[in-house]
């Protein structure tokens, strides 16, 4: 007897991709890899050995599709911890306005040639710093040696006073006043034994430039030791706030600046030889705003 398909039984998809794995269970992650079609012109083992880490596209056009298939590819494959970032779903807007008035008040580059009054690069390389620590400390220790180096890079990006609140991304910044930040622990410790060369500001008030420990961070992090466990981070949904030109013009320079703190770490890990990989997916419409924003992103 030939059973007849029922319309009930058929799996025609999500409307999104990232809906597409919602449970995160084997089932979906298997459904979606057997019904994944590899773009053409695209070459997959680019993005295994970091040779690429942009992912560009129209809206629609499958970029969160990939990313979830490289993720998902990563972790059986190459035996890969992996890490999502959601620009648009994590951070409301709330917490943008937050992060710029941070990033504004740790530093301020005025150029009136070229018309750039933030910079908010180092503020996402603490960010994504943060994020190495967190993430090593999760999957106990697994990219990195824990030596000396490592209790040195991971006091000096932990070493800020971070806020009160108990949620929104706030609670990931320090308390600030003026470019300085407090130093949070023992501070003979750090200053001594761990010799951390901060910029201070007042040794008395444990305040120091946030610009020197984003600097010490990244001198650090270029001494550790790597094991041979990968760590990818994916970063998604670096949309444009459409409304008020005001936010709109914040939403462009926040972006503009991960791409580049983005590309900075990727470069830095793979002349390393670091287990590190940033991958991000960014729409076409906000590289073609971004590239007038100041700064030389191509």
């Amino acid at each position: 007897m030939i059973k007849t398909l029922q319309l009930k039984d058929l799996f025609v998809g999500k409307t999104d991709a990232k809906n597409e794995l919602t449970e995160n269970s084997l089932r979906e992650k298997e459904r979606f890899i057997d019904s994944f079609l590899i773009p053409e012109n695209i070459n997959i083992e680019d993005f295994f050995n970091g040779k690429r880490y942009y992912i560009t596209g129209l809206k629609g056009t499958g970029k969160t599709a990939l990313l979830r298939y490289l993720a998902i590819s990563v972790e059986n494959n190459y035996n890969s911890i992996t890490a999502f970032i959601l620009f648009k779903s994590e951070f409301t807007d709330e917490d943008k306005t937050a992060f710029a008035r941070a990033a504004n008040t740790y530093m301020t580059v005025k150029n009136v040639e070229s018309e750039i009054d933030e910079d908010y690069v180092n503020v996402w390389q603490w960010f994504l710093h943060r994020h190495i620590i967190k993430i090593s400390i999760a999957n106990n220790f697994a990219f990195f040696d824990e030596d000396s180096n490592w209790e040195k890079y991971s006091k000096c990006v932990s070493s800020p006073k971070l806020g009160n609140e108990e949620s929104g991304i706030t609670r990931l910044f320090p308390k600030l006043k003026k470019g300085n930040v407090e130093i949070e622990g023992d501070f003979e410790f750090l200053k001594g034994k761990l010799g951390l060369e901060f910029e201070w500001d007042n040794e008395t008030a444990k305040q120091v430039k946030f610009s020197s420990i984003v600097r010490q961070a990244n001198e650090l992090f270029k001494k550790l030791s790597p094991k041979n466990k990968k760590l990818f981070i994916f970063l998604d949904e670096l949309e444009l706030t459409l409304g008020k030109n005001k936010v709109y013009q914040r939403d462009i320079k926040l972006i503009r600046d991960l791409i580049v703190a983005v590309n900075n770490l990727n470069i830095l890990s793979r002349k390393l030889s670091f287990p590190l990989y940033f991958i991000t997916g960014v729409r076409s419409e906000v590289l073609t705003s971004i590239q007038s924003a100041g700064k030389e992103i191509n």
